[in-house]
């Protein structure tokens, strides 16, 4: 009678433990099935991920090609803008040393013509 109990528990709490093992191990099952699916919609998905990403590195490229094209057409710009700075300093310097010459011809002139102004008076 308490052998029989405890057989009984016993067989239970086998019954419990395969009931258990046998959830778990359909879990797992279910688990493979839905990983396998995912795998199987990846790797469908791949070619055209690939395509995708090379699709997206061959137009990389062109904006470091931009930007060295900007910096070429700034440094091109620069040195243009200097030679007109120095054109524009050279021309000031002419200006400025005709305007004294002519200043000076100017008094010059009126020096010559008040001298002779006075010898006339």
């Amino acid at each position: 009678s308490e052998e029989e109990e405890l057989r009984k528990e016993s067989r239970k709490e086998l019954e419990e433990v395969k009931k258990a093992s046998f959830a778990e191990r359909k879990a797992i099952k279910y688990d493979n099935w839905n990983l396998e699916g995912r795998i199987r919609e990846f790797t469908s998905e791949l070619p055209s991920a690939k395509a995708e990403l090379k699709k997206e590195e061959e137009a990389t490229p062109n904006v470091p090609t931009l930007k060295e094209t900007l910096k070429s057409l700034k440094q091109k710009m620069n040195g243009s803008i200097d030679d007109l700075k120095d054109q524009r300093r050279a021309k000031e310097m002419f200006y400025e040393q005709n305007l004294s010459e002519a200043k000076s011809d100017l008094t010059k002139e009126m020096d010559v013509a008040k001298t002779v102004f006075e010898k006339n008076m």
